[in-house]
């Protein structure tokens, strides 16, 4: 069972998220700020996290640090940023994030991008 992090300061989002995820057939962990999602990377084996679902604004802090920070720790997780306008989409790209889409957009979509990103890896893209 693939394991995503799904990582955003609102929890009506979060807990929407995680249900989704869940009965896609996901492993979901939760974090609610860039220092969590880390924190979580690093006390568990970060090969494990098969995908990071990152919100922009959180994946804008400390200047897409979070989302290099990721790589870091385990290049081949996949990380999906979603933000409220294009503005940060080359920083953030440039850092190693996977893909990014603006909101507002669908939690099935979402649970489609993750899908392919997850294929991806599998296929040694």
């Amino acid at each position: 069972m693939p394991l995503v992090l799904i990582v955003d300061e609102d929890k009506i989002v979060v807990n929407y998220l995680y249900a989704l995820f869940k009965l896609s057939g996901y492993e979901v962990r939760l974090a609610f700020s860039a220092s969590e999602c880390l924190r979580f990377l690093e006390q568990f084996n970060p090969r494990d996290t098969d995908a990071v679902l990152l919100d922009g604004k959180i994946a804008e802090d400390m200047g897409a640090m979070v989302v290099s920070r990721i790589k870091q720790l385990n290049k081949e997780t996949k990380i999906l940023v979603v933000a409220i306008n294009d503005n940060p989409r080359n920083i953030i790209l440039e850092y190693g994030a996977d893909d990014f889409v603006i909101k507002p957009v669908g939690g099935e979509t979402l649970v489609s991008k993750i899908n392919m990103l997850i294929q991806a890896k599998f296929n040694g893209k």
